[in-house]
């Protein structure tokens, strides 16, 4: 249960929704605070799924591997392998949900010389916590969500962290309230509380709708966002953790505000970047090999090579194939991603032509840039 608060469990793993906007309509959750732990919104959905009676319906351990639908019987056929005992089974079902998500399928770029890395490798979702960093050089390549919140814990064991970022992220400086136990007990005896904040939660988000489109609000909350992290980083940072792109267009990132001792707003990630065993390299990975990786820099005309023990993917998840890695055949025998051919679409997100019922949660078009992701399930 939980997805990809199931699959992440990287030091620092957390939601940049706060809680109650993150929340189910309807089931309030006792949080300790605005941005809980994943560990705590996986428990979250774990105490759903049992308080509504749905862990007996779930069967754990089983991928679906294909789903065909069979004209003369009117039916899905759907093939499942149970993993522990590796049983297969084909089922007949009138309709099909693809309720998958987007974010638990990592993706891993083939880099030339990766499988040669002498040292230690893998991806933040697939955090290997028998690996030490303690006096390693350590290298993170990516600049999503992952990468900003497991950064401060990886530079505070590390030797030396060097972060590789092809586009450097929008970061934004959120204050995440934390929740007293007195708060969290009028919580628990009024959950109509958690309500009410998640509702103006959602309107607030809400009116970052327009900025999410090219045009004088855009310019006006990017022009915003950049002057703030110019405030908050040295100069000598400027030019390699500002963006030069339009904001939106690329996931934002959010970290937690704090207050430099000279009174100045920043956060945690900033601070991170200003630690004396930090380094960032704007630009892309060109090769690996044994003992580290070369990068191209966009301020260096020669490649650069690190020496590294360790790297770590922060390079996301296949999120644009929605139902990956299931492979689903419609009326027609041709397989969704044939029918799709790389432009994933669907009817409100939720249903393509020639698949009869069989409908997506999550589907393709029903991500938020400005609000959480919610409340476009909810309304599926």
């Amino acid at each position: 249960i939980g997805g990809t608060w199931h699959k992440n469990t990287y030091p620092g793993v957390s939601c940049d929704t706060p809680a109650p906007a993150y929340s189910i309509q309807g089931v309030p959750a006792n949080w300790s605070g605005e941005r809980p732990s994943g560990g705590e919104i996986r428990q979250y959905l774990e105490d759903t799924a049992t308080t509504h009676g749905l862990m007996k319906h779930i069967r754990f351990n089983t991928d679906v591997e294909q789903a065909v639908w069979d004209e003369n019987a009117k039916a899905w056929k759907v093939a499942t392998l149970e993993k522990t005992k590796k049983r297969s089974e084909v089922g007949e079902f009138r309709s099909v949900i693809s309720a998958v998500g987007q974010l638990n399928v990592p993706k891993v770029p083939p880099y030339e010389g990766l499988s040669a890395f002498r040292g230690e490798v893998f991806h933040t979702a697939e955090w290997d916590h028998g690996v030490s960093l303690k006096g390693k050089r350590v290298g993170m390549v990516g600049a999503g969500p992952s990468a900003l919140q497991v950064a401060p814990f990886i530079a505070e064991e590390a030797k030396e962290l060097v972060l590789i970022q092809r586009s450097v992220p929008y970061v934004v400086s959120h204050l995440y309230e934390k929740w007293s136990e007195e708060k969290q007990e009028l919580h628990r005896k009024d959950p109509s509380k958690l309500e009410d904040i998640r509702a103006a939660q959602f309107a607030e988000m809400e009116e970052m709708y327009p900025a999410m489109f090219l045009g004088e609000a855009n310019t006006l909350m990017a022009e915003e966002i950049k002057t703030s992290m110019r405030a908050a980083l040295p100069p000598s940072l400027h030019a390699q953790a500002i963006p030069d792109y339009p904001v939106a267009t690329k996931r934002m990132g959010f970290s937690p505000k704090v207050f430099t001792p000279e009174g100045v707003e920043s956060n945690v990630y900033f601070e991170t970047l200003k630690r004396p065993n930090v380094d960032l390299l704007r630009g892309s990975v060109v090769r690996v090999e044994p003992d580290g990786v070369r990068v191209a820099t966009k301020m260096e005309e020669k490649d650069q090579f690190l020496d590294l023990d360790v790297l770590i993917m922060a390079t996301g998840f296949h999120s644009t194939k929605f139902v990956h890695p299931m492979q689903v055949v419609g009326a027609r025998g041709e397989s969704l991603d044939e029918a799709w051919n790389g432009v994933p679409r669907g009817f409100y997100g939720m249903m393509m032509p020639h698949f009869p019922n069989f409908y997506m949660v999550y589907g393709p078009g029903t991500n938020l840039g400005q609000n959480t992701v919610l409340y476009n399930i909810e309304s599926s």
